[in-house]
């Protein structure tokens, strides 16, 4: 692997045939220039551009451990002056596009659109063609065999593809293989490099604008598009478990792809702070107080290990390792890192099974004791302010236990009702209470944000939204949708699949069973196949006005009659609003004061039917304007030891929340392997949480996950990535700074070797994936596209003969340094005797390459041919200081996007000669 100093190498040296003197102010490139062979017969060959180097901008991020982002802490920045970026179509797209416009113009149908089978895929036949397509064999089956479609395909793609395509193959069987022309490859890796900073090693994802993408647009600021994304949302009381997790996390990572690509980004927490939960924590403060803070305490659990690092892990000696060493177990035979064989860390304790008998007892003892006057018995000794500093672990079992109360027994369910109209009514000491609830609980979640360095979701929960519920509710009475039913306030949807669900939404405030099912199995009504990516383009209800007949069913409260042939939704019933309600009138707030243009909602896979029908009502009802989208991305639920979505309302301690995942990962920074050397204590902590935040981010958005293996396993895809990135940086060394394409700009006959060709095209397919991403909100394409491009790496990085080059021209640099002292010490005329040694050392150098092993040169070859040979290998060298600081930069943005830490093990593995380069 070369480095970008082994051109400092080739132009310092003395050498006549690639020095560029600092006299030379004119910049003429150096021809002719006298090469001694062997034997003394001259040779001759081009001279090379000089050499530019750029100075680095301001340094950024010098810490070992680098987060590659710029995020003020706290509030929102939104980029300025700049458009959405509009991605120029890379190679591999340019390509396509023109496999379209043949299928267009053979099958003389401008509406035509290839299969995906049919695009573009990487060659793994025929090794001198990057790519292979089977455009041919859907036209000829199409047309018939009697039309001369591969003459025909091919006339058109050298006539349009002339700069683009070098040489095309017909198969026997029909397949179209293609070869990328060098110069075009060459010519749009060097925008592609300077466009994204390349040469500056890393690039952050800052969050003001953004310079690192090509042919960015930019107009006026005010036609820049509002994504508004709603994650996390958590519910109030409760600590926030490793099934919140994901949604935090892929929607963080989805705001930093939309700000990278300039749009403005608003991110919102959805947080469940004014429901009936609320008000069964309220009422059971009320009621059980001494409960909980004598039974509080034992709701808290042993921190899991993660990743084996518990107390009683082994030591394990990590002496000659080349990856960093993470515990006993398996080893990996990729990354060379072993992974712990370790427990499910969410199994039950040796001491859960008589804890959940004393919660159970306890439960019964609270059921029998339950009286209505009770409540106000405790309500006038209720002092809020003793509850200002309670801890979120007794704030929670009186969530787990007023949800077991409230299922179980009809007097605490009325209780609570009463809790929750005080709520509305503003009660001072209910208030009071609340506030030092929501509070704590808020003060528990920054912690954890504080902890992943999201700085920028802003929490606007019920509370915020349930005032502008009101404006909603008219709108839709306006336009003849609600009616009253029991004295609540309903309306009707009727599926358009013509189905109607045998567990209707319920209209219970508490929100028990808001959406039912499992996920839509098929198409969605526009086609797409994603159905975890609901779209409020789509329509899946319709939403009925309220006629005469249907208003004599409800004035007779004949709700079984209309749930029979509708589905029955209730936005406010004597008590309070509902979930529904108040998710309207946050789209209402979203579209009217926060002006988005689309609204993302990150959120598990149940609640997908929910949103169907908050889609439509908001179209029906011109809440959500038709220019403004809503989307809703499903994520697969997060699965506890038994398979089982987590849920906090459980008895049973088979959940882990974030906070304890945190703390056994410090855990796992202090204790056990002290003596690594690789990652360091001060390392340990951030390359454990960014695994665990890639396990999570790597895989398909739809597909469940267990926790078990979330925790126990390190992600070998990001140990790969860790692993290459170190590689890379410890070969480059300070020359990950430089900018070496000034040297290539105007070469364009350089033959390129096949796997740095491969590399550059795999490389400028970046910007097009982080663009795709925004439409398909796979953050999971990005992980792959890195994972596989350090795969694409690894050959590179394992060349011997760039090793021994290097070593071999520090030798060289070596001796010349020595002969040049001793010219200093010589007295009277120099000029000679530095002559001299330039001469010789233009012998030793022309000498390294031919017995170096590098190349081919022998002694009957023409002065040309050995001349271009050389300089085939010195630009391919330059090609690969350029894939590599492109490489270092890529990595930094994609981590900067998914948040996640570049960890730096130091100056180990460092090729031979590098400390000098």
């Amino acid at each position: 692997m070369i480095r970008a100093a082994l051109l400092l190498l080739l132009f310092q040296s003395g050498l006549r045939c690639f020095q560029v003197r600092r006299a030379s102010t004119n910049h003429e490139h150096l021809g002719n220039v006298f090469f001694p062979s062997v034997r003394g017969r001259p040779a001759y060959v081009g001279g090379l551009p000089p050499l530019r180097w750029s100075p680095p901008k301001g340094a950024a991020n010098k810490a070992q451990t680098k987060r590659c982002r710029g995020d003020p802490p706290g509030g929102e920045v939104h980029t300025t002056g700049e458009e959405v970026h509009s991605v120029r179509d890379d190679l591999h797209a340019a390509l396509n596009k023109q496999l379209q416009n043949v299928a267009k113009q053979i099958l003389r149908d401008e509406n035509v659109k290839l299969p995906k089978h049919c695009l573009l895929e990487e060659n793994k036949l025929f090794d001198q063609y990057e790519y292979q397509s089977s455009v041919i064999l859907f036209l000829e089956h199409s047309l018939g065999k009697g039309n001369d479609v591969r003459s025909e395909v091919l006339r058109i793609l050298r006539g349009t593809c002339a700069d683009l395509i070098d040489s095309l193959h017909l198969s026997p069987n029909g397949i179209l293989n293609i070869r990328v022309a060098d110069a075009f490859v060459v010519r749009e890796f060097l925008q592609f490099y300077r466009a994204g900073g390349a040469h500056m090693g890393r690039a952050a994802v800052e969050g003001g604008t953004n310079n690192n993408f090509q042919k960015m647009e930019t107009p006026q600021s005010g036609d820049r598009h509002t994504v508004l994304l709603d994650f996390c949302g958590v519910n109030m009381a409760k600590n926030m478990h490793m099934g919140h997790l994901k949604s935090l996390l892929l929607g963080n990572a989805l705001s930093n792809i939309f700000r990278s690509l300039n749009y403005s980004v608003k991110c919102r927490s959805h947080i469940g702070d004014w429901n009936m939960n609320m008000a069964m924590v309220l009422s059971f403060f009320v009621m059980f107080p001494r409960e909980v803070l004598s039974r509080g305490k034992l709701n808290e659990r042993e921190v899991p290990s993660i990743c084996g690092a518990a107390k009683h892990e082994k030591e394990n000696s990590c002496e000659g390792s080349t990856s960093p060493c993470v515990a006993s177990g398996q080893m990996n035979r990729h990354t060379h890192v072993e992974h712990p064989v370790a427990a499910d860390s969410t199994q039950p304790g040796v001491n859960e099974a008589p804890q959940n008998l004393l919660d159970e007892e306890l439960l019964m003892n609270m059921l029998s004791s339950l009286r209505e006057e009770n409540f106000d018995e405790g309500y006038q000794q209720l002092d809020p302010s003793k509850w200002e500093d309670t801890d979120l672990h007794n704030i929670e079992f009186a969530y787990k236990m007023g949800k077991k109360l409230f299922t179980s027994s009809d007097v605490f369910k009325r209780i609570s009702k009463r809790s929750l109209r005080m709520m509305y009514q503003r009660d001072e000491k209910m208030i009071a209470l609340w506030g030092n609830i929501c509070r704590r609980s808020k003060r528990a979640n920054k912690e954890i944000l504080d902890k992943l360095q999201i700085r920028r979701l802003i929490d606007k929960g019920e509370s915020f939204y349930v005032k502008f519920v009101p404006t909603v509710l008219r709108r839709l009475e306006d336009a003849n949708a609600v009616f009253q039913l029991g004295g609540k306030s309903c309306l009707l949807l009727r599926s358009r699949g013509g189905a109607v669900s045998s567990n209707p939404v319920s209209s219970n405030p508490d929100g028990s069973n808001p959406v039912s099912g499992n996920l839509v199995s098929g198409c969605t009504p526009s086609g797409r196949k994603d159905t975890h990516i609901l779209s409020s383009y789509e329509d899946h209800y319709d939403v009925m006005q309220a006629t005469h007949e249907l208003r004599e069913q409800a004035r007779r409260n004949d709700a079984d009659q209309l749930k029979k042939n509708f589905t029955l939704l209730t936005l406010q019933n004597d008590v309070a609003f509902t979930y529904a309600a108040i998710d309207l009138a946050a789209i209402h707030y979203r579209v009217t004061h926060e002006k988005a243009n689309k609204i993302i909602y990150v959120v598990d896979e149940n609640q997908r039917k929910h949103f169907m029908q908050i889609f439509a009502i908001a179209k029906f009802a011109h809440i959500l304007p038709d220019q403004v989208e809503c989307v809703c991305l499903n994520y697969g639920f997060v699965l506890n030891s038994e398979n089982r979505k987590m849920k906090t309302k459980d008895l049973c301690k088979k959940n882990v929340s974030v906070k304890e995942m945190l703390e056994s990962v410090k855990l796992a920074n202090l204790g056990g392997h002290t003596g690594e050397k690789h990652t360091g204590e001060k390392h340990r902590e951030s390359f454990l949480l960014s695994s665990l935040i890639y396990s999570y981010l790597a895989v398909k958005n739809y597909k469940r996950q267990v926790i078990g293996n979330i925790l126990n396993n390190f992600h070998a895809e990001y140990l790969l990535i860790i692993n290459c990135y170190n590689e890379v940086s410890s070969i480059l060394g300070k020359a990950k700074k430089g900018d070496y394409s000034s040297l290539l700009e105007k070469r364009k006959n350089i033959q390129i070797e096949k796997n740095l060709k491969k590399l550059m095209l795999h490389m400028m397919r970046f910007n097009n994936i982080t663009e795709e991403v925004t439409r398909s909100y796979s953050v999971d394409r990005l992980c792959s596209f890195l994972f596989t491009l350090s795969q694409k790496m690894q050959p590179l990085l394992q060349s011997s003969s760039v090793h021994n080059f290097l070593s071999a021209l520090n030798g060289l640099l070596g001796k010349k340094e020595q002969a040049e002292e001793q010219v200093n010490g010589v007295a009277g005329d120099k000029g000679e005797v530095t002559h001299v040694i330039r001469e010789v050392t233009q012998t030793e150098l022309f000498l390294l390459l031919k017995n170096s092993g590098l190349l081919d040169l022998r002694e009957d070859e023409s002065l040309p041919e050995q001349s271009g040979k050389i300089e085939t290998l010195i630009f391919n060298r330059i090609l690969e200081v350029l894939i590599m600081q492109a490489y270092l930069s890529l990595v930094g943005r994609t981590f900067g996007m998914l948040n996640l830490q570049l960890v730096n093990f130091g100056r180990r593995g460092r090729a031979p000669g590098a400390a000098r380069l």
